[in-house]
């Protein structure tokens, strides 16, 4: 599936933040200001169908990000299908949270190379960075 699965727009900034589900995952993208192309990206979750370890050259030759490999998963994640996303901007617009559930799940801040993911391990970095605290508070000031 290719989805865009909700999308916004910061007044404050002029990015825009968008969950998509791609093959096999779900990502968060957030652009540069007053730009449509992504500044930064973030697995957020696989779906349930995703292969416990991805064809990397199978999500090449459908310009799709690969899932996160099943042993790079922390906990059990919610089925991404079921629930209701929605999205939360710093108070600057320039980071956003993806939530599922009113639960923030994994969040991006523009500038940065990488976003942060609640299910993600230590180590997966081209995937997304393990949930940070501390990063999440210095972004939002909100939770």
């Amino acid at each position: 599936m290719n989805t865009e699965i909700i999308a916004s727009r910061s007044e404050d900034s002029g990015r825009t933040a968008i969950v998509h589900e791609e093959v096999d995952s779900v990502w968060l993208y957030l652009s540069r200001p007053g730009e449509a192309r992504p500044d930064v990206s973030c697995w957020v979750l696989n779906t349930l169908d995703a292969p416990p370890v991805p064809d990397f050259a199978v999500y090449r030759s459908q310009s799709a990000p690969p899932p996160l490999p099943r042993a790079q998963v922390d906990g059990e994640p919610p089925d991404p299908r079921h629930g209701r996303w929605s999205l939360l901007w710093s108070p600057d617009g320039n980071a956003v949270t993806a939530l599922l559930d009113d639960q923030p799940i994994a969040f991006v801040v523009g500038g940065h190379s990488r976003g942060y993911a609640r299910h993600v391990k230590a180590g997966a970095t081209p995937w997304a960075l393990p949930w940070d605290e501390k990063a999440f508070a210095a972004a939002f000031e909100r939770f």
